[in-house]
Parts: C-alpha cells; structure tokens; sequence
C-alpha cells in the first residue's frame, strides 16, 4: 500500500503505509475506511472493485489533527493493492483524480460483466 497526494495536479508518493501520515488507533479501528469514519471523513462515491472516495464535511480542512488539509480521499481497491490517495478541497484535483481512475472503472466494470457470464454458465452446466 502507498500513500500519495495531489499537488499541482500531480500524484507524489508521500508515504509506503498509510500509517505513517494517519496516526489512528489501528487495533480499535481495523480497517482504513473505519479510520476514516472516525476521522471525520463520509463515503462519497465509491465504484465496486475499484475505489471508494471519502470525504470530510465542515469547515477547518487545515487544523484537523488527522490529515490536515484532506478534504478527499481515495481507497483503491485491494486489488490494486488499496493504495491511498489524499488531496485537498480542489475541484481541479478532484477532477484530475476521477479522470485518472476512469480506466480503473472500466476495468472493474468488465471483470464484473465477465464474472457475472462465468457464474451463468455454471448455472446451466
């Protein structure tokens, strides 16, 4: 798992483990999207077998003890080895990201088409 962040619309790898820039009860929380939710972050989009986008509410983004400055952050799937994207409150940014996993999503929308042909033909096997 890395972790990176979008600066002038850019991804720089900021960390190896989420860990080391989210300082959370790991034992307590048990996963990163529990982390988030305790961190003040909701869902807000999520593709299945792709991403899972969160993000935080309120105002403040720079003062948080956790992630300061975060207003979105991206949890791609395990298969993509749930690598962590942060960025800030930055339309541009959110959009440079969605773009960015646009062919994750189609991706993850095939394999789906493709698991759903193979689970129908052991049906009638």
């Amino acid at each position: 798992m890395a972790v990176y962040e979008v600066k002038q619309a850019e991804l720089v790898r900021v960390a190896e483990q989420i860990d080391e820039v989210f300082h959370a009860d790991w034992d307590k929380c048990g996963s990163v999207e529990n982390a988030l939710l305790k961190a003040g972050f909701i869902p807000h989009d999520e593709v299945s077998s792709a991403y899972i986008v969160f993000r935080r509410l309120g105002p403040g983004l720079r003062e948080r003890k956790d992630l300061p400055g975060t207003a979105y952050v991206w949890v791609l799937d395990e298969l993509c080895s749930m690598d962590i994207v942060l960025a800030g409150d930055s339309l541009p940014d959110y959009l440079m990201m969605m773009r960015l996993l646009e062919p994750v999503v189609r991706r993850a929308k095939a394999l789906e088409k493709e698991l759903e042909a193979v689970r129908r033909n052991r049906e009638y096997a």
